[in-house]
C-alpha cells in the first residue's frame, strides 16, 4: 500500500532538494556536506530495507531524521521532513503504525508550508490512523495532502484561467 506508491517520489524529492542545496550554497558549504550525509544515510537504509533488513534499516532512518542540519532554511526543513517520511513509511510498513504516526507528527512539526513533503507527511499520518483502525480521524489528513496537492497543481499551472477562444472585449 505505502510502500510501493511513495518510495520513488520520496527519492526524487531527495534527490531534486539536495541538487538545490548544493547548488544554493556550493559544495563545501555545511548545509550541502550535511545534505550529503543525509543522502548516504538514506540510501544505506534503502539497501538494508531491500535486504531484509529492516529493523537495521529503521536505526539507520532514525539517524537520519536525528540528525542535526546546520541552519533552519527552508531547504534543511524540507529535507528533515523527507527523512521523518521516509522513517514513517518503513515503520508503517513494517506494521508499526503508531510509530509512523510520531514520525509523521515530528515532520509536521517542523513547519506546515504547502510542500510536497508536508502532503506526503499528512498522507502517512491518514495511512497510520487508518492502520490503527482511526479512519474517521484519517479524513482531515487527507483532506490536508489534497488541499496541498491541489495549490501546488493551481501553483503549476498558473492561477488564470486559460483564454478563452474568440477572446472577445
Amino acid at each position: 500500500m505505502v510502500k510501493g506508491a511513495t518510495s520513488g517520489a520520496v527519492n526524487l524529492g531527495l534527490l531534486v532538494l539536495l541538487a538545490l542545496a548544493q547548488g544554493a550554497c556550493g559544495s563545501a558549504s555545511p548545509e550541502a556536506a550535511w545534505a550529503d550525509s543525509l543522502q548516504t544515510m538514506h540510501d544505506e537504509a534503502r539497501q538494508l530495507e531491500t535486504a531484509g533488513k529492516v529493523d537495521d534499516a529503521l536505526v539507520v532512518y532514525q539517524r537520519a531524521a536525528d540528525l542535526v542540519p546546520p541552519s533552519g532554511s527552508s531547504r534543511t526543513v524540507a529535507l528533515r521532513q523527507d527523512a521523518h517520511f521516509a522513517l514513517g513509511r518503513a515503520l508503517l510498513v513494517s506494521g508499526k503504525a503508531e510509530q509512523a504516526l510520531a514520525a509523521a507528527d515530528r515532520g509536521l512539526a517542523l513547519g506546515q508550508s504547502k510542500t510536497v513533503f508536508v502532503a506526503n507527511l499528512h498522507a502517512l499520518r491518514a495511512t497510520a490512523l487508518e492502520a490503527s483502525g482511526r479512519d474517521l480521524d484519517a479524513v482531515a489528513d487527507y483532506e490536508a495532502a489534497l488541499d496541498i496537492h491541489e495549490h501546488l497543481l493551481s501553483r503549476a499551472l498558473g492561477d488564470n484561467p486559460a483564454p478563452q477562444a474568440g477572446g472577445g472585449s
